[in-house]
């Protein structure tokens, strides 16, 4: 009898390891399966287009509340499953050149942070003053009008003027492409809020990054014109200097709206752009 139970209790334990593989073997498949619909941010049935991302507002009504939430993981979406490399052939996209970079896109420093204190949120310190910040702020996440890089040096969050600008930028970006004959890109968001600590940190290994910072106001925002998101699935393919140049011409078009100030910034291969007040103009034209 005690035999029999123990070739009984083996007999059992053959039969949950196979039934652990099989379970096993079946998830692993189900995986590869999920990353191959989600490659390059083209699964549309798995996971829906989180087209809403970054429209949520925080403020800081209860300080420990808002840092809270300001440093909450998010669900990744779609859109942050895009590929990030330019394609070796390419077909030529009609572009209307705005001339030279540095000259057309060459407001200072000052004038950035003159336009930017004004309407920004006090500067911080580090992360951990995140939560004293008394002004609204929206999170930016990637969405269908541009991609937010991994942020060393700063913090996914601006004011919500600044993030409607940024989304106007991506949208008239792609409809432009759009109406030029195609191909899926997103722009690349590479710097957005900084701290006082994050600014000392990148001025140690980008010696043209200054002290008085416009990125602390949350107002401030870079953009690449080196490497953009790219769907591989759908061509036309395009060449990164052209597609450099149809950023610029929207740049170049809400400049002159009045809608933001650029700088053309060499060294680090991206625009830098701070949102205008409303009532900039008005003051303008007054004096």
């Amino acid at each position: 009898m005690k035999r029999k139970i123990t070739h009984k209790t083996n007999q059992e334990r053959k039969t949950t390891a196979l039934t652990v593989c099989f379970f096993a073997m079946s998830a692993a498949a189900l995986f590869i399966f999920s990353n191959t619909q989600t490659a390059c941010g083209m699964d549309d049935v798995a996971v829906s287009a989180d087209t809403s991302a970054g429209t949520q507002l925080y403020t800081s009504e209860s300080p420990s509340k808002a840092l809270e939430i300001l440093r909450a993981d998010h669900q990744p979406t779609r859109w942050e499953t895009a590929c990030d490399s330019m394609p070796d052939m390419t077909e030529r996209l009609h572009v209307n050149p705005v001339g030279n970079y540095a000259v057309v896109f060459n407001d200072s420093n000052y004038v950035h942070y003159a336009e930017a204190e004004p309407q920004g949120i006090v500067p911080i310190n580090t992360d951990a003053d995140l939560g004293r910040i008394t002004k609204p702020l929206v999170h930016v996440r990637s969405n269908e009008n541009f991609f937010v890089a991994e942020l060393t040096h700063s913090f996914p969050y601006l004011i919500p003027q600044a993030y409607d600008l940024l989304n106007d930028i991506g949208r008239r970006f792609n409809s432009t492409l759009r109406e030029r004959g195609g191909g899926d890109y997103r722009l690349k968001v590479t710097s957005v809020l900084r701290t006082e600590a994050n600014v000392r940190s990148l001025r140690r290994v980008n010696r043209v990054a200054v002290d008085s910072s416009v990125h602390r106001f949350g107002t401030t925002f870079d953009i690449s014109y080196t490497r953009f998101m790219m769907n591989h699935l759908q061509p036309p393919y395009r060449s990164a200097e052209d597609l450099k140049e149809l950023l610029a011409e929207v740049l170049l078009q809400l400049r002159d709206e009045g809608r933001c100030f650029v700088k053309y910034e060499r060294t680090t291969g991206c625009f830098h752009i701070t949102v205008r007040r409303r009532d900039t103009d008005d003051k303008l034209a007054k004096s």
